[in-house]
């Protein structure tokens, strides 16, 4: 089915995500459709070795189709030309891959990620309740069992660490692009809203996926590029606006922005270039630009905690507790 509607029709840019739907849903129409017959001809216990027979074919069918979608998006391809842009050489130079062409893929990584995790939701729910469990394990402790053991789950496991790499490359890149076309408003500048709306489109992309890993890491390419990258540029436009006097910029955007510009309001400019109303009103934009940085950080994280209680399957603590933690890194 891929092969024969590959670039065919409005939906080829999923194609993959599609077909593995329709091997997800006829096994669930299977399933349906025998478990009362085993139930009731060899008991309740019976449901978990149906599934695992039904999960081995998963396997097989997924495995091709995971193979395929990498081979015809020539993912391996994309990771290398990111690993050569971020450390090039001089054979490389000028060589870099565009972060446009990484954007339908993106989303088609996070549908099949998505589309997975309803799967694996579905088979929990298949024998969930104390009936189903034997003496010595309960029903889902077997069944998730059977779900971190599979190769449909390691092969989506592979698959996010790829688009964790490649969303990475795409926040980076559209972000330097940002700063690069940064233009002065009245009172702030374009950079800050071009930049977050590429990190809400990536965080929520990751979202999007289901994949409480994927999510962490994402988080955290993001809470990188805030506090290494981004407050840099911050640091270095204030920096300009007075040629004497240190400020400590390290805090600006861990909550730290109403101590540093009372220091800078108490400072008094050393140069006459300085004195310029240009510099002047830079400095200022610069200053506007980080308060509403900080605001929109901040309902970043708000909006994303409601986001992942919805999306994201946090049953476990463990599960809870790292996207907690990558929340309140960004927060």
């Amino acid at each position: 089915l891929a092969l024969a509607l590959h670039e065919k029709g409005g939906r080829a840019g999923v194609i993959y995500a599609d077909t593995l739907t329709l091997l997800f849903e006829g096994i669930a129409r299977l399933t349906e459709k025998n478990q009362p017959l085993v139930e009731s001809y060899y008991g309740l216990t019976s449901v978990l070795p149906l599934l695992r027979i039904l999960q081995a074919e998963c396997d097989t069918q997924s495995r091709k189709i995971f193979k395929q979608f990498e081979q015809e998006r020539q993912v391996d391809k994309k990771i290398q030309e990111i690993r050569m842009a971020l450390h090039p050489t001089k054979a490389t130079v000028g060589e870099r891959l565009d972060p446009r062409e990484l954007d339908t893929l993106l989303g088609e990584v996070t549908l099949l990620s998505a589309r997975t995790e309803l799967y694996f939701m579905f088979l929990r729910r298949r024998v969930e309740g104390d009936a189903y469990s034997t003496d010595d394990v309960s029903a889902s402790d077997a069944i998730q069992k059977l779900i971190n053991g599979c190769e449909l789950s390691r092969q989506r496991q592979e698959v996010v660490q790829h688009y964790t790499s490649m969303e990475d490359f795409f926040m980076r890149e559209s972000i330097n692009k940002a700063v690069h076309l940064d233009k002065a408003d009245h009172h702030t500048s374009s950079m800050v809203d071009d930049v977050f709306f590429v990190l809400n489109k990536a965080v929520r992309r990751a979202v999007s996926s289901a994949s409480v890993g994927g999510v962490c890491a994402v988080l955290s390419h993001c809470c990188s590029l805030l506090s290494t990258d981004f407050l840099e540029i911050f640091s270095n436009k204030l920096g300009a606006g007075y040629s004497s006097g240190s400020i400590d910029f390290s805090g600006v955007l861990q909550g730290k922005l109403t101590s540093t510009v009372q220091t800078v309001s108490n400072l008094t400019l050393a140069s006459s270039a300085a004195d310029t109303a240009a510099v002047k009103a830079a400095f200022l934009i610069t200053l506007n630009n980080i308060e509403v940085t900080m605001q929109n950080v901040k309902k970043l994280a708000q909006d994303l905690d409601v986001e992942c209680k919805r999306h994201l399957n946090l049953e476990s603590d463990e599960s809870l507790s790292k996207v907690q933690t990558c929340l309140e890194e960004l927060n």
